[in-house]
């Protein structure tokens, strides 16, 4: 009890019983009641007024709750679409985190103080801009921020294909490009200095001689190394400088005997046991079907990036930069087998992985 609040009491006993022991009884009882809202108010105006607490300070979404967001602002149909941030919250705090579309909830986590991080999927499968909404809901209650987002149809990569000599295989890789509504132009070695060419998709093209002009048409060359060895060197400079100039360069093991010089990236010495082996790579799940490849693998490189792998985790498939463009090399000789055999996706997705790649 303060002392305002003592002397505030004392005051009132003394006064109330002034009013009731005077010797005029007449209005003794109006007498005490006024004395006492007399006291009554005076302690109103004495009063302390009680401390009024701020309302603790809540961040909204962003930059307080959520100062860490990285959104993409343009993925493609099909494609994984990934929000990754950091909450601020105490220790001892949690929340949830929730991606949602306008058709509903896509993905969310529990976040802990001790662990803020997140990250949130999506795989958006039509083109245009839906509005996704990013809730946090704590224990005292929900912000959220809206998140544009551009899907886009991918473009279908045009494709030229180099082969020494028929293929079996590229009759599936150029159908299956031509199903993509992908421009598709191959030219086949038919004997020394004469060639067959044939496009799908698009124009009938002369393809040869390889010069600028044709690569310029292109977004990337497939070639084995019969294909490359059938170049004149003209043609290998106008393939060099389109590479530098932003082409991307695939070669492909085909069936040479010979891959010491494939894109002259380095490898390993040959292997007996090379057949049949299941392939994998980032996102692909795992292969019933094993595919032939070669009886040697790429050796680990500073400068290169490596794509595929068998199930020894050896370099199948890799990559790297040369000026503007990419340079990549497969070891894989049988991809048709995952189409023959019941796993097209995974056709469909290995040469979705060496072609965006390159």
């Amino acid at each position: 009890m303060t002392t305002p609040t003592v002397l505030l009491g004392v005051v009132a006993i003394g006064m109330l019983a002034i009013e009731w022991f005077r010797l005029d009884v007449r209005h003794r009882t109006a007498r005490v009641l006024g004395a006492l809202a007399a006291v009554l108010a005076l302690g109103e105006l004495t009063r302390e007024p009680e401390p009024v607490w701020p309302a603790p300070a809540r961040p909204v979404v962003p930059g307080g709750l959520v100062p860490e967001l990285d959104a993409p602002l343009e993925v493609e149909t099909g494609a994984p679409l990934e929000l990754r941030g950091r909450l601020a919250l105490d220790r001892a705090d949690s929340a949830w985190v929730m991606l949602a579309d306008p058709v509903g909830p896509r993905d969310s986590v529990l976040i802990h103080g001790a662990q803020p991080f997140f990250a949130l999927r999506d795989r958006p499968r039509a083109a245009g801009t839906p509005i996704y909404t990013l809730r946090v809901r704590g224990g005292w209650k929900e912000a959220a921020e809206t998140i544009g987002v551009a899907v886009r149809v991918p473009r279908s990569p045009a494709v030229l294909v180099l082969d020494g000599s028929p293929s079996f295989e590229t009759s599936y890789l150029k159908r299956w490009l031509a199903r993509g509504a992908a421009r598709v132009t191959v030219r086949t070695t038919i004997s020394r200095d004469r060639y067959q060419a044939q496009t799908l998709n698009g124009p009938a093209t002369r393809a040869e001689p390889v010069t600028g002009a044709l690569l310029g048409c292109y977004d990337v060359v497939v070639a084995d190394q019969e294909g490359l060895a059938a170049l004149s060197e003209s043609e290998r400079r106008s393939l060099s400088e389109a590479i530098h100039g932003g082409l991307g360069l695939l070669v492909s093991a085909g069936q040479s005997q010979d891959h010491a010089s494939l894109a002259d990236f380095p490898m390993g010495p040959s292997d007996d046991d090379h057949s049949a082996l299941r392939i994998s790579w980032p996102g692909a799940p795992p292969s019933r079907i094993g595919v032939e490849t070669s009886e040697r693998h790429f050796l680990k490189q500073a400068d290169a990036e490596g794509l595929a792998w068998d199930d020894r985790g050896r370099i199948i498939a890799i990559r790297r930069r040369d000026g503007a463009g990419w340079v990549g090399s497969t070891l894989v000789r049988t991809p048709s087998r995952w189409q023959i055999e019941g796993e097209a996706e995974r056709f469909g997705g290995y040469w979705s992985l060496l072609l965006g790649a390159l």
